[in-house]
């Protein structure tokens, strides 16, 4: 296969092989490019000389005139040349006026971190793993002052990821623009030249010294490097501090990650750094503490948590068992009707899971301590004293949740709603921790901790009585130089939990022994179950947190957010609501079964007026709605979550069988889980990619495709020990990023994405596939008939007989030769279309598998769009009759994902690898 890269000393590729979305600006109102992506053809540019800030901003001129010689843009559709003259200037790391935005992480001090900025997205190996590569910078260019970190000109910018390999290699796939067709941009601010920064780059040895010296096997983020401020300190001592992954220690005293999870630890220590040999070695630790502990002795304690809401978890009484003390419902206890918020204290309780939980002397679940802010807090209601109520303490100083005795506290009552809260946000943050990405240098836009209130004053909940939840930005507390927060401060995030169901609620006594004073004593105090009861609702709020926290935005231009997405792909692996013989059974796609949100569904038809491109999406019709903020698109959020529940779905979440023996079962249910991480993860590191919501801000949901696909492109080895559900053992999850880049463009297009190119115009009903899409049929289709070349759901499992194979009419043997048929699913002929394909002996069952290469000489041939032609390849001797066959379709337009000598040596692998990518079909002989 001929390699897929180009430069801007080498032929671009063809035409066919770019994508370009054209939009409306929203300025001048004129069609123009917004985006341009190339997945297939990385633009790689080798040996980056010099300063690797100004090397990088060079390499993106470069690269956007080279995307102008290629694709020939009109004049007013692309760059403006005053605005290609401004980009010459490379800047230095203070500048004011319309450029490149330096990226502080290459250069120090590397504690200021500047929201305003091109910035460094570096994805830590978990723990035991090798560092990951590549790194990706967020290249942007906009109007900024960079040391006052002002911004004037909104929405004028562009930004292009950079894939940072090693041995000095940029890739990169894409860019997407924003208001630079005109002089706007130079006119909002004058030109300001300011001295630049030295070079200091010691993270990365920092980071190694540290692991080893904390036993953390390289699980280590840093968030601070400075300067030793003790006066007696010799004057190459540096302080480091973040956060550390530890597995517990098993009893040969190496670390275990089986017997237990790991835990998160807080660290600060002191550093040499010999600046002539370029070495750091670890010298003192001041803080090694689970994170928020004001101690080192720890713990354990069993929580009574709701770990799954109660209408998709397993029924705590074997299935059709009625419930004994209301026999005169004759309603079996598994069906929705008898999981409702209305059920008694003790039957809620009913589904709530054991979870072990580390706590801090005191029992405080606390992520917070007065010497480090910490990953997140949950606070208390409004109470005005503490009160110890049913086993559980909320201090109200101190705003923190306690644990006392083993008493679990009643299902309705605050204390029940704080620790539900304090997993919600347990898994957030451990999933963020082990998926690599630093909370740290995530929040660009917040600081932390993440604050969590349950039962607040919301503005249309006084009482926080309301079945609703909601995150706001505010100011925060103890911040300044005199203990109050200064207007300059960076902006902490609110996640508050209203009651799932106010008019059930539990009435208490208030008495003097829980703290009460005067008249209180006596009186009654509501207690209500609590929306943070709900994982479904906190990742719904999660979706707007990892929004403001990259952004600076809490929703997207054309969608809500994509919380309805992360709601639906981490609660349906272990459904009970996916559970049954149907797939595609209506209940499946109810969002909120539990916590009821009438009418949100994450499975909608574009044949049902749901498709991006239709016209009931109002928002991609408005054209100045890029300008504007908070734009409260529902619409759009089911269109994304049903987008990317179809992609969760294509990667494995269909792999189910009602049948399967109990070790089966087992294994579809991890290959579920995958999916589902994975998942989350592109949706996590896709939104950490669009960078400030002001410069070039994704305004379209191709944009966001466009992020997803740069976050997989980016992926190298995704080794992640995961440790959710908190109700499930922990396990291990193995995957190759790179690999679905066409399945997350199809997952979109299905819903009506690319139905038209025209931005004014509406098309009801699936999209158009890409104008070049090379496939060899599946058996995806109904009753195991030939697929059309998409990427329908089915189970993904290593076997004989599964519905990702080849069609057998689609690559069959004739004597000694293969018979291969490759169609095409676009409109323009896909010339120089070829063929490659290795044989194995190896059974499915194998362990290993070796492959052979079968080297045939065959011409080029051209598919016809829509059209197929068929392939005659000379089998080579010595092949079995029970051999396996890997056949790779390469079009110069459509480049398979197969780029290798060879294919993967494991069948897991050759799944991943084969069922993304419909170039490539595995069939047996």
């Amino acid at each position: 296969m001929p390699a897929c890269q180009w430069d801007s000393k080498s032929s671009p590729p063809p035409f066919d092989a770019f994508h370009v979305e054209t939009i409306v600006d929203p300025f001048t109102l004129r069609d123009v490019v917004g985006m341009v992506r190339h997945p297939g053809w990385p633009y790689v540019v080798h040996n980056v000389l010099g300063d690797f800030n100004e090397g990088c901003c060079r390499i993106g001129l470069e690269y956007l005139d080279a995307l102008q010689a290629a694709l020939q843009f009109r004049p007013g559709e692309w760059l403006h040349p005053e605005i290609r003259k401004a980009l010459e200037q490379t800047g230095s790391a203070e500048r004011s006026g319309f450029g490149w935005l330096p990226c502080t992480e290459l250069a120090p001090p590397k504690s200021i971190r500047r929201p305003l900025g091109s910035f460094l997205v570096e994805r830590r190996a978990a723990a035991g793993a090798p560092a990951v590569t590549p790194s990706l910078l967020v290249l942007l260019a906009g109007s900024v002052d960079t040391k006052t970190q002002l911004q004037v000109g909104s929405d004028m910018g562009l930004r292009i990821v950079m894939q940072l390999h090693e041995g000095n290699e940029v890739r990169i796939h894409g860019v997407t623009l924003a208001g630079l067709t005109t002089r706007r941009a130079l006119e909002v601010v004058p030109w300001q030249s300011l001295a630049g920064e030295p070079d200091f780059n010691l993270v990365s040895d920092v980071r190694k010294e540290i692991g080893r010296g904390l036993d953390c096997e390289g699980a280590v983020w840093v968030a601070n490097i400075e300067k030793t401020d003790r006066a007696d300190a010799p004057p190459n001592r540096l302080t480091a501090s973040g956060y550390a992954l530890r597995w517990p220690q098993s009893a040969k005293g190496r670390p275990s990650k089986r017997a237990a999870r790991a835990l998160t630890y807080d660290f600060r220590v002191e550093l040499a750094v010999d600046s002539g040999s370029r070495t750091v070695k670890l010298v003192e630790i001041h803080r090694d503490l689970v994170i928020g502990a004001g101690v080192a002795e720890t713990k354990p304690r069993t929580l009574s948590c709701f770990v799954q809401d109660a209408a998709s978890r397993e029924s705590p009484l074997p299935a059709g068992k009625l419930v004994p003390d209301l026999p005169y419902l004759q309603r079996p206890r598994d069906s929705l009707a008898r999981r409702r918020t209305t059920l008694s204290d003790d039957e809620l309780g009913s589904f709530r899971d054991a979870v072990d939980a580390e706590l801090v002397a005191g029992d405080l679940l606390k992520f917070s301590d007065a010497d480090h802010a910490g990953l997140f807090e949950v606070r208390a209601a409004s109470a005005r004293s503490t009160a110890r109520l049913g086993g559980c303490t909320v201090a109200s100083k101190g705003e923190v949740v306690t644990a006392g005795d083993d008493t679990e506290p009643p299902v309705r009552s605050d204390q029940q709603a704080a620790i539900d809260a304090h997993l919600r946000a347990a898994e957030l943050f451990s999933r963020m921790l082990a998926y690599g990405l630093s909370p740290g240098e995530y929040f660009r836009f917040a600081r932390l901790p993440l604050v969590h209130r349950v039962r607040p004053a919301m503005r249309w909940a006084p009482d926080g009585e309301l079945p609703s939840a909601e995150v706001r930005p505010f100011l925060g507390d103890l911040n300044g130089t005199d203990g109050h927060p200064l207007p300059s401060d960076p902006l902490q995030l609110l996640v508050n939990y209203g009651s799932a169901d106010p008019v059930h609620r539990r009435k208490l006594h208030l008495t003097a022994d829980d703290g009460h004073q005067g008249p209180m004593v006596g009186r009654l105090k509501a207690q209500y179950l609590s929306v943070a009861s709900d994982p479904r609702w906190a990742w719904h709020e999660f979706g707007h947190v990892l929004n403001f926290a990259s952004t600076g935005e809490l929703e997207f231009p054309f969608a809500h957010s994509a919380g309805d997405a992360l709601a639906a792909i981490v609660a349906d692996p272990i459904s009970r609501l996916a559970a049954g013989a149907d797939p595609d059974a209506p209940i499946r796609y109810v969002t909120y079964p539990w916590v009821e949100v009438p009418g949100r569904s994450h499975g909608r038809s574009p044949l049902g007026s749901y498709a991006w491109c239709g016209c009931r999406n109002l928002t991609r019709l408005d054209f100045t709605a890029s300008l504007e903020r908070y734009h409260h698109s529902y619409f759009g959020e089911q269109l994304m979550s049903s987008s990317l529940f179809r992609l969760y779905r294509s990667l494995g979440g269909d792999t189910r069988d009602q049948d399967a023996s109990d070790a089966q079962a087992l294994e579809d249910e991890l290959t579920r889980l995958s999916a589902s991480d994975y998942c989350v993860y592109l949706i996590m590191h896709g939104i950490s990619l669009l960078g400030p919501d002001t410069l070039a801000p994704a305004r379209t949901a191709d944009q966001f495709v466009g992020a997803l696909i740069d976050a997989d492109l980016g992926t190298g080895a995704w080794n992640v020990e995961a440790a959710w559900p908190f109700n499930l053992n922990a396990r291990s999850v193995r995957r190759q990023g790179g690999r679905v880049h066409k399945v997350i463009r199809w997952a979109f297009e299905q819903q009506g994405l690319y139905a038209t190119d025209d931005p004014r115009d509406t098309a009801e009903g699936p999209g158009k596939p890409p104008r070049v899409d090379v496939f060899i049929a599946d058996r995806r289709g109904d009753d195991g008939r030939a697929g059309d070349g998409g990427y329908a759901p089915v189970p993904l499992r290593v076997g004989a007989n599964e519905r990702w194979h080849a069609h057998r009419d689609w690559i069959k043997r004739a004597g000694a030769q293969l018979l291969v048929r490759v169609g095409n699913r676009g409109a323009q002929p896909a010339a120089g279309t070829v063929v490659q394909w290795w044989w194995t002996s190896d059974t499915p069952s194998a362990s290993r598998v070796r492959w052979v290469a079968a080297k045939s000489a065959v011409r080029p041939q051209s598919v016809a769009g829509g059209g197929n032609v068929e392939f005659r390849l000379q089998a080579p001797s010595g092949t079995a009759d029970a051999a396996w066959v890997l056949v790779s379709v390469h079009a110069p337009a459509d480049p398979s994902n197969l780029t290798a000598e060879a294919p993967p040596s494991t069948w897991a692998e050759v799944l991943e690898l084969v069922a993304h990518d419909n170039n490539l079909a595995l069939a047996p002989l």
